[in-house]
């Protein structure tokens, strides 16, 4: 853990339990709220309430915790309370930072097809953001008119409560309702008729976000200040996070390469074969293999550099093919001297030897095996295997830049001049 400032303000150390957090809350609320000590400045009591009100809760302490005070603005998102805003400032006096404190990023998933990342495509995207009032600057008030000081607080933002904590009842100040916090209201006469006293509206503004080709999946692409504006409070950023949708033929394995089946007969296995696959960028390419090696089912070959191509790194990746080899229908083999032609022209069969003395038993022929033909030996064997675990087991517990330069390079023709498709060859991957 790095950030202990809330831990500091109330003077505890980061591993107290709730109980120490909660006397220690008493101790500071009762030595710097204003009606006891008029001397303290009314934004240390503010500071903290506010810590309090994070340390208290579970959820915000763990959070907190693990990622400071940035990673909960990021979890409470960009409406944190006004006594967490707070907390922000206070941190930024004490750490004497000067201009306005920065809001909270965005990210905004973006879905863009295999084609898109392969091609690369200027996509505008649309989303509402806030933005503060025009007409009122943010103030909220009818021009010439002011905010005045609540009275349900006296201006303090916060007011008291009573909390219980078992047996024990004490008082606890709590954002007062009436200003939300800020110790401030405005008369309904004075309120901006644009944004009605909130200070910011709501708009719909359009980005044009610009893919290069290459661009990997999870990628974000920044967009800086164009997140939500509030008063006093520099706007946040725009993540758009690049999310690849699932293509009908083509898989990316990782960052550059691309694989896809190809689904070939027995035939085509042992005497070759020309096939075409209709790339990405809609480029027709020819396929052919040549017989000198047959392919096996499962098998994969690679084509060089017709993979994805990325335009930061300048590298091109292989379009990989696995085969999936037919073999004949049942049918097939009804031919008459079907069997006696493959014989002669396939490599022989081995020769069963039996050595002297041995009996063979017969068998049945075989059939084809399904693992539900032996539910009982199945269901039994994971009865042993719960067994097992019931008991101890094995013990194995596991608990950007905002701008892009285009690439001046010229890229290589993958079509001859004839508009004819060009030729490739399978290598083995």
């Amino acid at each position: 853990m790095h950030d202990t400032k809330l831990y500091d303000l109330l003077e505890v150390s980061p591993d107290a339990t709730s109980a120490q957090i909660a006397k220690a809350y008493k101790v500071a609320a009762m030595k710097y709220h204003p009606d006891r000590n008029p001397d303290a400045p009314p934004e240390t009591f503010k500071e903290i309430s506010a810590a309090y009100d994070v340390l208290k809760d579970e959820h915000k302490k763990e959070i907190y915790d693990r990622y400071g005070l940035e990673g909960l603005k990021e979890g409470m998102g960009a409406g944190a309370s006004s006594l967490f805003d707070l907390i922000m400032g206070g941190s930024n006096r004490h750490n004497h930072h000067h201009g306005p404190a920065k809001g909270v990023s965005k990210v905004i998933p973006l879905k863009v097809s295999l084609e898109t990342l392969y091609n690369g495509e200027t996509k505008s995207v649309a989303f509402t953001h806030k933005l503060i009032c025009k007409q009122c600057n943010g103030s909220g008030c009818k021009e010439g008119k002011k905010r005045v000081h609540c009275r349900a607080c006296h201006g303090q933002g916060i007011r008291m409560g009573i909390s219980r904590m078992g047996p024990l009842t004490f008082q606890q100040p709590i954002q007062c309702r009436e200003c939300d916090g800020e110790g401030e209201v405005i008369a309904h006469k004075d309120k901006c008729h644009l944004c009605h006293g909130n200070k910011i509206i709501e708009e719909t503004k359009s980005l044009d976000v610009v893919i290069l080709p290459g661009f990997s999946n999870g990628k974000k692409i920044k967009f800086r200040g164009e997140n939500d504006q509030l008063p006093g409070i520099e706007a946040g950023d725009i993540y758009f996070l690049i999310e690849q949708e699932k293509h009908s033929v083509f898989e990316r394995i990782n960052e550059y390469d691309l694989l896809t089946k190809m689904k070939i007969n027995i035939n085509e296995s042992l005497t070759g074969f020309k096939r075409t696959i209709q790339h990405l960028d809609g480029r027709h390419v020819l396929i052919q293999h040549q017989p000198d090696h047959p392919i096996i089912p499962n098998s994969m070959k690679k084509i060089p550099n017709q993979g994805m191509i990325s335009m930061e790194t300048h590298h091109t990746g292989d379009l990989i093919i696995q085969f999936d080899v037919e073999f004949p229908p049942i049918s097939f083999f009804q031919h008459p001297n079907i069997i006696q032609q493959l014989e002669s022209i396939l490599p022989p069969k081995p020769t069963l030897n039996v050595p002297s003395g041995v009996n063979l038993d017969e068998t049945s022929s075989m059939i084809d095996y399904k693992s539900e033909s032996h539910p009982n030996k199945h269901r039994s064997q994971k009865a042993s295997n719960d067994s097992t675990e019931e008991n101890g087991g094995d013990g194995d517990d596991d608990d950007d830049d905002d701008q892009y330069v285009d690439d001046d390079d010229d890229d290589e023709d993958d079509e001859d001049n004839d508009g004819q498709p060009k030729v490739h060859s399978c290598q083995t991957h």
